[in-house]
């Protein structure tokens, strides 16, 4: 669909800024397609989408392609770099006052002040986007921030408090329908549990999330589950 979208825009007659943004919102649209199975095409349909943007002016559509791109850049493992897209970001949304991309950009930042070991920042910048979520009544949202705090917990040592928000997030996400999403806080759940010694309902969990993820086709899902099978069947000897 996406390429019959970008095969109709090519036609010359529809060379306007409505033609422009619709191009511009197919590639970062594509982008979101590829980027758990090719992340340097979707860098590359990322970044036509964040061109075209900028160059209608259009404060919007950026600030959703530099959230877009940051993702796909700490995901390579640049940090700093992901960090400014993610800051450029979240400045574009609080002055279109955009509370949802807020919301979403506060949990961003605070991924990778995880990944670069400042689970303390981490911890405050998510419990800010958890109130937002709320204001906004954004379930999905409130799933993700939990689960995001779930884990940053583990990091924090504080294993036992890690468990009522990610099994909030669970709840929450099999109540959406979204299982792979549910998955990722059972995969949490089995490394908090692992980490309090309870190795076989750590391997519980984690062989359920792992079986959700072959459903859906996450590899990445799959990889962590695996990890973390390995680790509690090293704790039960």
């Amino acid at each position: 669909l996406l390429q019959k979208s970008l095969a109709l825009l090519d036609d010359p007659n529809l060379a306007g800024p409505e033609a422009r943004a619709a191009r511009a919102f197919t590639f970062l649209q594509w982008g979101e397609i590829n980027r758990e199975g090719d992340r340097q095409t979707a860098r590359h349909q990322y970044e036509q989408s964040l061109a075209l943007y900028q160059a209608l002016a259009d404060s919007w559509g950026t600030a959703n392609t530099l959230a877009s791109l940051g993702w796909l850049i700490q995901h390579f493992g640049a940090y700093d770099e992901a960090r400014h897209l993610y800051s450029e970001s979240l400045t574009r949304r609080q002055l279109l006052e955009d509370r949802w991309g807020v919301a979403n950009s506060l949990l961003s930042l605070a991924s990778v002040s995880l990944y670069q070991c400042h689970p303390n920042e981490a911890e405050q910048l998510i419990r800010q986007s958890i109130n937002l979520h709320q204001e906004l009544n954004d379930r999905a949202g409130i799933a993700y921030s939990l689960s995001k705090l779930g884990e940053t917990l583990i990091w924090l040592g504080k294993f036992a408090e890690a468990l009522a928000p990610l099994e909030e997030s669970k709840a929450l996400y099999e109540n959406l329908g979204l299982r792979d999403r549910a998955a990722f806080s059972v995969a949490m759940l089995a490394a908090a549990t692992l980490h309090l010694g309870q190795y076989d309902t750590a391997l519980t969990r984690a062989r359920l999330a792992l079986t959700e993820f072959e459903k859906v086709g996450s590899r990445r899902g799959r990889g962590y589950t695996m990890l973390l099978m390995g680790w509690a069947q090293s704790g039960t000897g």
